[in-house]
Formats: C-alpha cells, structure tokens, sequence
C-alpha cells in the first residue's frame, strides 16, 4: 500500500489496493491531507489480526485531512488515532466491518464523519478506544474525544461470541453530535447476547460523555447505554441530550451511575421487557438531573421505569416532566385500603394529573419525586370512598393526613426530601 510520513500538503485520488496484509493507505504525522476516492472493495485483506487488513489510516498528529474510502471485508476500514480537524465519508461491508470513529491508540477531536456499514458480521459497528491514557494501558480515564459529530448506519447481519453493539465508546466523548441509525438482523427478532450483557445500538462509558445522542435503534437488547468508566461509578457522570427511537428491546435506555438523565424525545415501541428506562445509583453516585420533555410509549404497560439501588432517593435535583403520552392512562381503580403512588404512576396521564378510586378508607403514600420542584395533583375520584394521606415519612406540610372526598383535588410539589400541599 502507501506510507506517508511528515509530509505537508500530502494527497492521493483513486486509489485502489486489495489482497494485502497491512494498511492500504497509512499516513502519519502529516498536515493538509486528502485520500479521495480510494476503494478498497474488489479484493478483501488477507489477513485480519490485530493491526492488520486496515484501510485508510489517519495517525499521530495528523491536521487538517479529508478522507473518502470504500471498503470491503476490512479490520478496519477507517482508522483514526491522535489526529484533528478531519472530514471523513466511510462506505463498509463484510465480515468484519468495524469503523472506529475515536482513536485507536490514543486521543482525537474535530472529526466531521458520515459512514455506512452494511451487513457485517461482527460485535461491534463503530467503535471508540481510548486504550493511550493517563492513568494506564486499558482505562477510560485519559483525555476526552472532543468535537465528534457522526451521521452513520449500521446493520449487524450477526453477533459474534458475546452481544452485537452498533456504536460502542470506551472513551470519554466531550461535546459529541451523533446521529445514528443501527439495526441488528431483521429488525424483528432482538438479541439477546450471552450471560446477560448488553447488546445495544449505543454503548458508552466514560467520564462524563456530554453533547447530543440521536438514536434509531432496532432489536438490540438495549437502545441506548450510558455507565461507568472502567475506575468506578463516581467517574460515571454524563450529560447528554437523548432522542431516542427504540423498538424491538428490553430497555429503551440503560443509565448506570449516571449524573443526568435528559431524554429529549422518546419514542419506545414493542418493548420485550416491561419497563422501558432502567435506572441504578447509589450512594457514591446520586442523580442529579432528571428530564423527559417529549416521550411516547406504545405498549400497554404501568412499568415505565426500573429503579434500581435507589438513584432518586432524596436530594435536590433538577428536571422537568415535558409532554408525557402511555397508552396507560385514567383513574387507578379498584383501592380498597393502603396505596402507594409509584413512579410508574407518576407518569400517567402526561406525570401531571392522577385519578385515584376505590371504596372504603384508603390511606395513600407516595414514592419519592423526581426532581425539586415536581408537580402533581391527585384527585379523588368515585363516590364510595375516602381517601387519606398518610402520616408523616416523605409527607409534609400540607400534605400529611389531608383526607380528600369525592370530586377533591390535592396539589402536591416535591421539595427534594417531602411532598408539600399547596
């Protein structure tokens, strides 16, 4: 292939390579770049281990380049490594077909990629490394990727040994812009993967990913997954705007440890669990902002959210519940006695209005909000019954032992350890 070093201004159009061992197209520590128009797809690699079959690769303090490449049956098509200020258009189809659009061996930033896989075989689609870091061979904990904005598709054929996973980062993406389109076989039938590990458009780790998440995700276990780096929850944090369109899975989004939890706009189809947020905390890692401000779900269920290791707990966070739509709507019915309003419950009905009724004495409690300042009004609905807050614990002033009749209404607000009346 072609090995070019140190060089300014260094260009190369319609290049063609196939049946080799290295990369078709190596260019290192070099300033003003463009290979145009290089096709890589009449003749796959013939050998394909660890820093071999690659295509195009961009490395060690490259500036300023602009890569157009095809390929076909690569390790890698495009590879990236320590390099800034590119323009990069990928087409990738066989066997292997894994892109990294972070760096292989070290740090990046300013990358502007549109990239197609089509059909591969393989765990991963695009994939984002960070194995060169501060803090050792193998850790999240090095310098963030920052200023990555990807437009791409994906469709795994097949897993391989473990999960399939459209995008995954190991690395920390700072000021991200992602839009991205990834399917696992037909679209139809989800995997699963093995041992319980997490299959997932979206896969990433880090130390506080921020920017924008764009997702079409079919029949990965997980639409989006976002938790902690490699050296501990408390490093976990991520700050992300999601809109998500999820079909075909257990969880629509999967935060671990996460410090925010913005989603943007939902839209969550067939959900082959019964929740379609999964949430864990704890102690050393408490959530600190909590959104949704546009969110459909189409299946039949109360189970909107799984919280784990109590994430909300008590505390003051910040948030908003925007334009909520559940097929799940309408008066909870059928109380007889001792009720507590869950966050699944919480969600009906738009998270603004809940319609409570039943016969004889019911006392109700309440989980806790989910972010200071959380509005909800309850209202007491048939006539056979009263309706009675309990006393004390997360219940406050105003709030505490009010009975409600029929027709009533009781408005309550959270103020990050109690529900007050107003």
């Amino acid at each position: 292939g072609i090995f070019a070093q140190m060089i300014n201004n260094f260009s190369v159009d319609g290049h063609r390579h196939g049946n080799g061992k290295g990369d078709a197209c190596q260019v290192r520590s070099c300033y003003n770049i463009e290979v145009l128009g290089a096709d890589y797809t009449d003749e796959p690699p013939t050998v394909l281990g660890s820093g071999q079959g690659y295509g195009v690769g961009i490395i060690e303090g490259c500036r300023n380049y602009r890569v157009d490449v095809r390929g076909r049956g690569m390790r890698h098509t495009f590879d990236w490594d320590s390099s800034y200020h590119g323009k990069v258009t990928v087409w990738s189809e066989g066997e292997e077909g894994s892109i990294p659009i972070g760096p292989h061996n070290g740090a990046g930033g300013d990358i502007d990629m549109q990239a197609t896989l089509v059909s591969v075989a393989t765990n991963v689609g695009f994939n984002a490394q960070d194995y060169h870091t501060i803090t050792g061979e193998g850790s999240s904990g090095g310098w963030p990727l920052h200023n990555i904005r990807l437009r791409g598709d994906v469709h795994i054929r097949e897993a391989r040994d473990n999960a399939s996973i459209g995008l995954l980062s190991m690395a920390t993406f700072s000021n991200c812009d992602i839009d991205l389109t990834a399917i696992y076989g037909n679209g139809i039938t989800m995997d699963v993967g093995t041992g319980g590990s997490g299959s997932a458009g979206i896969r990433m780790r880090g130390r506080g990913n921020s920017g924008r998440v764009k997702l079409f995700s079919r029949a990965f276990r997980i639409g989006f997954m976002a938790y902690e780096s490699d050296d501990g929850p408390t490093n976990g944090a991520h700050n992300l705007e999601l809109d998500i369109d999820a079909d075909v899975m257990d969880y629509a989004t999967y935060h671990r440890y996460a410090d925010h939890v913005n989603i943007r706009r939902m839209k969550g189809g067939w959900s082959v669990n019964t929740a379609y947020h999964h949430v864990t905390g704890g102690a050393t890692a408490a959530l600190r902002h909590f959104g949704i401000h546009e969110a459909t779900y189409e299946r039949q269920e109360d189970r909107y959210f799984e919280l784990v290791g109590n994430p909300l707990g008590t505390g003051h966070r910040t948030g908003d519940l925007g334009t909520i739509w559940a097929p799940y709507t309408g008066l909870i019915s059928g109380l007889s006695s001792a009720y507590t309003i869950t966050h699944q419950d919480m969600l009906r009905n738009g998270g603004k209005m809940l319609g409570l009724a039943g016969s004889g004495s019911i006392t109700i409690s309440l989980d806790n909000g989910f972010f200071t300042g959380q509005e909800l009004v309850l209202l007491k609905g048939g006539p056979t019954s009263t309706m009675t807050m309990a006393t004390g614990g997360n219940l406050g002033t105003g709030a505490s032992g009010v009975t409600l009749v029929s027709g009533e209404a009781l408005s309550l607000w959270w103020s990050g350890s109690l529900w007050h009346g107003r």
